[in-house]
This record gives structure tokens, C-alpha cells and sequence, in this order.
């Protein structure tokens, strides 16, 4: 038999949509008592198919309203009258929806809105903004710039100092490391000491320093704008430092003169044992000796720059190049066999069997008297420096911000947080936002601090996006192959985890509507032939047709039917749900970030300080009063919009930009380095991520 609904008038039929009593009053022949006498018609099957309308739209302020429909259809194409909808705000912080279908705005962002029916899933977007709310009045370093340390130095295990980039020296008490004022904002490139209350810094253009157990105080030089590359002495009347073009000063505990080196190659590191035995190292394998009267210079047998040297005693001494460590024994150099090749940059021992050698990719290796083994470091990050007090207590230090301790067992990571570079925000609510960075770094913020995920990966992560707090997408690329492979991890929650991109390329972003419509955007490949764009279906990603020759860095839309991606030569794209085409940017500046408020209102931001917005109608350039690459943009609303920006030189500050709906103004952030992406949840809730680890946070 077949199952019947009986209907009625919808103005004045109570029953219609009952199954339950339809089918009762069939098998009952009660369709009169009823009230029915209207033909039997078939009950529909479940639902096959299920859309939700609008597929995106856009509410503005704080309680604003919005009412979706569903068109649920059966296996034979029919509609089911009165579907049972199950509705759902995958993320309830900028929405929340009721049981008609009604979507409330909560705050700015953007949130996908789930409608089931028999157990079929369908999705729209919902964009929120908030023009009630005022700009950020206040901008604080949430994590400062882990810049590269290049040297390490200390009097003991709880008086350790490191120096680096930007004039830093951080201080080690044996409980944790703190940033001291250099008062110079130059290289620092190496450090050594007397004493805690008796230590010398060195660096760019001829800078030294000196700390009397108070301050740092800079010193007269005359080194002029030769790099000093390295510091050591005897005592605190008899210092060496070396540079730029041959140049060694020397300190007699009064004031520092120029020693005649008798070589113009530059002198990377120096080192000895005592006043009467000193040797300088550097370019084209250049090493001098000094006597205590005259520098000479030796035959090292290598061409290579050398760019550490350490000594045992007089006849056991270490200079280390890009691929090489050389061995002293008294009477000749010669080059001994290590068990890989690499870039050597720092050397350091207690003894003749215990020397460590420290390099780039995290290398570090050990020499037992007889051999050299290779160390498991833990990093990645290319070390620098390496020193310590004991076979059992010695540190390394590099790019970064590293800073490792090994405890004669293991190497141990004791930087806090990460120096890798972050490059993309995006976040749920204001205590679940994640960014992700170089060499597979995820962190997370819960309200309160920054903690590291474990990616599973060394990849180069640079857009992240999500649904929810239990789906979130990272792509990128896999850093070290000959040609970048795209990447994409997923988070379910729980772990992360990869999944197949389908493509040869770099990924530089990623954007979506919901779980099963996930954009993913790139660098173009001609072989095998990809053109930047790939679509994630809920089960698999595909390539799309883009129709560009430019690399695309950026995507966001409104709706599955209204999406946006940018790229180089001032490439914007448009996808109405079928496919992509181009748009008029009026630019040929390369584009690097695009979002909007809605189909209407829509900004983006590129090289040079460009910044365009789109009414619905055309492109149009803005004025932004900066020359500066805009790297990110992100806002509230219409009225209140943040631009970041990075210079080509990593080592500048950084710049934030805001839009009040008439005029783009730079604000005062504070930013100490170059910022890539900015992300909020409101006005007083936004965080900004950049180059060296740096994080800021803006609140109102």
C-alpha cells in the first residue's frame, strides 16, 4: 500500500503535513470524519537534497535580525511540504539561530548557519558587522619579536648573556630569560665577559658595549663602521675584538686601539688561551696568530669562511666554516671528518673529548676525542652560538630567538613561544583564536596567553580558516622541496592532521562558507598545469579554472555564489557559483588581502599602499597615505576598518592603518616589526600577528 497525506486548505486545515494522521485516517477509512476530501496524495520520502536560503547575506549591529528558509526535496525531486529543520549557528559567538529559522547577530564576524532535515545538511553565510562599536584606542605586545641571537656568553649557569639582532642581550638567572635595555637598537654579534659586572658586547658599525652589573653603556671604539663580528680576553685589561676588512681592537682596561692584523679579510670569530696565544678566524679561511707581540697569519688549508674558533689548549684547537671543522694540533691545520654536510657556525667545548658544534637547521654535533656524532637538537631554527659551564649545561642560540639547553642527556627548547615568523589569524571567539606560521607553527589563544599546538609538521603554514572550533583548516606549503608543494592540514577539535591538496603549488590562503565549501588560493603552476584556486566538497579538494596567469594571496566572499580572490599584477576575481571571472581593479600593484562587510562593501589592500573598495558596482582606489606592502585587512564594519603593513626590510617596523567610513589614518600600535595579519572578534578585541613571532593585541 501506499503511504497517502491528506491536506487541507493551509489557512484552515490543521492537519496539513501530518503523516502520522494521514496514514491513520487511510487505513481507517476516516478521511471524512476528518474533515479531508481532498484527493489522497503521496507522502514524500525523506530528504535527498536540502537548500537553505539566502545562501549568504549580511546583518548589521548587535541584535539585528535575519530569517532563513529550506527547500528540502525527496529522491523523485518533489517538495516536502513542512519540513522537520533542525537549525544551528556553527559558531553561536557572532550568531545564534532559533528553532523558525531566525538568526540574531551577536557580534562582527562571520558565522555559517546549518539547516538539517532527515539527516541531510545544508549551509549559508552569515556576515555580521558592528558600526555601534568605536576603533581600538589602545594597542599592547602580546609577544614580543623573538629576534636572531647570535652569540652566548655567561659568568655561570645563573649568569648567562645572549645578544642579537635589533641591540637585544637577554639575561638568564637560572630560573628563566629576561630582555635587558642595550640603549642601542644596532647588531649586537657577539658577547664575553670577566665577570657578571664585566661584560663586552660587539656589533654593527663598530658598536661595543659594556656592562658594569647595572647597565649597558656604550663604549669609544674606533673601529669607525667596520662590523665588530666577535668579542674574548684574558682579563678585563686584555680584550680582543674582531671585524669588518681585517680589523682587531684591543682593550687595555682603559681604552681600545687598533692591532696591525696584516690581513683585509674580514674576522668572523677569535679566541685562546691566553695573552700570548689568541687566534682570529674568517674570510677565504683566513686564521692569524697572535704572540703577544705580532699577529701572523697561518696556512688553514681551506678556502671556505670560518666563521668560529675555539681552543682546548695551544695545540687543540676548532675553527669551524660552512661545511668544515678544521683541527690545530700544534704544528699544522688539517680538516677532520664530521658524519654530514652543512652550514657549521659556532664552536665551543669544555675539553679536548667533549666539543660541540653548532649550525643551520638545528645541526648540532658532539666530539667524544674520537669522532664527531650528530645530535638530535629539536629545532629547526639555524643555530648561531654555542657555549656553556659544564659538559652538562651548555647553551645554543640562534635565529629566532633560540635558545637551547642541553643537560648532558638531551637538548631542551627554553625560548618562550615561538620566533618563527606568523602570518595568518583567524579565530572563533576571544578566547579560541589560532595563527599560524613558518615551519608548521600553530598557536593558540584561550582569553589569557598564547600556547604552542602540535602541527605534526615543519611545513610553511601561511592562511588559516574555519567553521568552528572543531574545523579549521591550515594551508601552505612544504618548505624545503626544490618546488613548494601545496599543503593543507585539518583540525577536527582533537589533533591536526593532513589532508591531499591536489596540487604542485604553494597555497597561500584559505576561505569558506562552510564545512563542504572551502576555497583555497596559491601560486599558478604551468607544469603540471594548475591555476591557484582549489575547492574543497566536504570529502575531496579539486582544482578550479581561474582564468588568471597571476599568483592569487588572498580569498573571502559573502556567500558560496560571491567570493573574491586577489593576486599579483592587481588581479580580482569573481566566482558567482559557476565560475570565475575578472574583475577591473584599475591596478597593477600585486593585491595581498580582501574582505568586506558585504556584496557591496568590499575592501582590498596590496603593495605599495594600495587599497581599493568595491561598492557592488567597480573597483575604486583609496588614498592611504603609505607606501608601505598592506599586507591584511579586517574591520567591524564600514566605518571601522585595520590595514597592517610590512616592510621589504624585515628588520623595520611595522605600520597599522584605520578607516572611520571617510579617511585611512595611520595609528600609533607600537609595532616593532613588520605585521602580516590582522584578526578580532570586535573593536576591543583584535589581535595582530607578524614577522620574529610578534603578536600585538588592540583593545578599546
Amino acid at each position: 500500500m501506499q503511504i497517502a497525506e491528506c491536506r487541507t486548505d493551509p489557512k484552515g486545515g490543521v492537519l496539513s503535513g501530518g503523516r502520522f494522521f494521514a496514514l491513520a485516517a487511510a487505513v481507517l477509512g476516516l478521511t471524512t470524519w476528518l474533515g479531508c476530501n481532498d484527493a489522497l496524495e503521496p507522502v514524500p520520502g525523506p530528504a535527498v537534497e536540502v537548500q537553505v536560503s539566502p545562501s549568504g547575506t549580511s546583518l548589521s549591529g548587535v541584535g539585528a535580525t535575519a530569517t532563513f528558509g529550506v527547500v528540502a526535496l525527496d529522491a523523485n525531486g518533489d517538495t516536502i511540504p513542512l519540513p522537520a529543520v533542525t537549525w544551528s549557528s556553527l559558531n553561536p559567538h557572532v550568531a545564534t539561530i532559533d528553532e523558525n529559522g531566525t538568526a540574531t547577530a551577536v557580534a562582527s564576524g562571520q558565522v555559517t548557519i546549518a539547516a538539517e532535515v532527515d539527516g541531510r545538511l545544508s549551509y549559508a553565510l552569515l556576515t555580521v558587522s558592528t558600526p555601534e562599536a568605536g576603533p581600538v584606542t589602545s594597542w599592547s605586545v602580546e609577544h614580543p619579536p623573538a629576534w636572531p641571537l647570535e652569540f652566548v656568553w655567561g659568568a655561570s649557569s645563573s649568569e648567562v648573556f645572549a645578544v642579537g639582532w635589533r641591540g637585544t642581550i637577554l639575561h638568564y638567572d637560572g630560573i628563566g630569560w629576561s630582555e635587558m635595555t642595550s640603549g642601542t637598537a644596532k647588531r649586537l654579534l657577539g658577547v664575553w665577559g670577566t665577570s657578571p659586572s664585566d661584560v663586552f658586547a660587539v656589533g654593527e658599525e663598530g658598536t661595543i658595549l659594556h656592562y658594569d652589573g647595572s647597565q649597558w653603556s656604550a663604549m669609544t671604539s674606533s673601529a669607525g663602521s667596520h662590523w665588530l663580528e666577535a668579542v674574548w680576553g684574558t682579563s678585563s685589561s686584555d680584550v680582543f675584538a674582531v671585524g669588518g676588512e681585517g680589523i682587531i681592537l684591543h682593550y687595555d682596561g682603559v681604552q681600545w686601539s687598533e692591532m696591525a692584523s696584516g690581513s683585509t679579510n674580514s674576522l668572523g670569530s677569535v679566541w685562546g688561551t691566553s695573552p700570548s696565544d689568541v687566534f682570529a678566524v674568517g674570510l677565504s679561511g683566513t686564521i692569524l696568530h697572535y704572540d703577544g707581540i705580532q699577529w701572523s697569519e697561518m696556512t688553514s688549508g681551506t678556502g671556505h669562511y670560518l666563521f668560529g674558533v675555539w681552543c682546548a689548549s695551544s695545540s687543540d684547537v676548532y675553527a669551524v666554516s660552512g661545511g668544515t671543522i678544521l683541527h690545530y694540533d700544534g704544528t699544522g691545520w688539517s680538516e677532520m671528518t664530521i658524519p654530514m654536510t652543512g652550514f657549521l657556525r659556532g664552536v665551543w667545548g669544555t675539553s679536548s673529548s667533549d666539543v660541540f658544534v653548532v649550525g643551520a637547521d638545528g645541526t648540532i654535533l658532539h666530539y667524544d676525542g674520537t669522532g664527531w656524532n650528530e645530535m638530535t637538537s629539536g629545532t629547526a631554527h639555524r643555530l648561531e652560538g654555542v657555549w656553556g659551564t659544564s659538559p652538562s649545561d651548555v647553551f645554543a642560540v640562534g635565529w629566532e630567538g633560540a635558545i637551547l639547553n642541553y643537560d648532558g642527556t638531551r637538548w631542551s627548547d627554553t625560548m618562550s613561544g615561538t620566533g618563527w615568523s606568523v602570518v595568518s589569524a583567524w579565530g572563533v571567539s576571544s578566547s579560541d583564536v589560532l595563527a599560524v606560521g613558518e615551519y608548521g607553527t600553530i598557536l593558540h589563544y584561550d582569553g589569557t596567553h598564547w600556547s604552542e599546538m602540535t602541527s605534526g609538521t615543519g611545513w610553511a603554514l601561511l592562511g588559516v580558516w574555519g567553521t568552528s572550533s572543531s574545523d579549521v583548516f591550515a594551508v601552505g606549503h612544504m618548505a624545503w622541496s626544490s618546488w613548494p608543494e601545496g599543503a593543507v592540514l585539518h583540525y577536527d577539535g582533537i589533533r591536526w592532521s593532513e589532508m591531499m591538496s591536489a596540487t604542485g603549488s604553494r597555497l597561500l590562503a584559505v576561505w569558506g562558507t562552510s564545512p563542504s565549501d572551502v576555497f583555497a588560493v596559491g601560486w599558478r603552476r604551468q607544469s603540471p598545469d594548475w591555476e591557484g584556486i582549489l575547492h574543497y566538497d566536504g570529502t575531496q579538494w579539486s582544482e578550479m579554472t581561474s582564468g588568471t596567469n597571476w599568483n592569487l594571496t588572498s580569498v573571502w566572499g559573502t556567500s558560496s555564489s560571491d567570493v573574491f580572490a586577489v593576486g599579483g599584477g592587481g588581479t580580482i576575481l569573481h566566482y558567482d557559483g559557476s565560475e570565475w571571472s575578472e574583475m577591473t581593479s584599475g591596478t597593477d600593484w600585486r593585491l595581498l588581502g580582501v574582505w568586506g562587510t558585504s556584496p557591496s562593501d568590499v575592501f582590498a589592500v596590496g603593495s605599495a599602499g594600495t587599497i581599493l573598495h568595491y561598492d557592488g558596482s567597480e573597483w575604486s582606489e583609496m588614498t592611504s597615505g603609505t607606501n608601505w606592502n598592506l599586507t591584511s585587512v579586517w574591520g567591524t564594519s564600514s566605518s571601522d576598518v585595520l590595514a597592517v603593513a610590512a616592510s621589504d626590510d624585515w628588520l623595520q617596523e611595522g605600520t597599522i592603518l584605520h578607516y572611520d567610513g571617510t579617511e585611512w589614518r595611520e595609528v600609533t600600535s607600537g609595532a616593532p616589526t613588520g605585521l602580516r595579519s590582522v584578526w578580532g572578534t570586535s573593536s576591543g578585541d583584535v589581535h595582530v600577528v607578524g614577522d620574529h613571532g610578534t603578536i600585538l593585541r588592540g583593545t578599546r
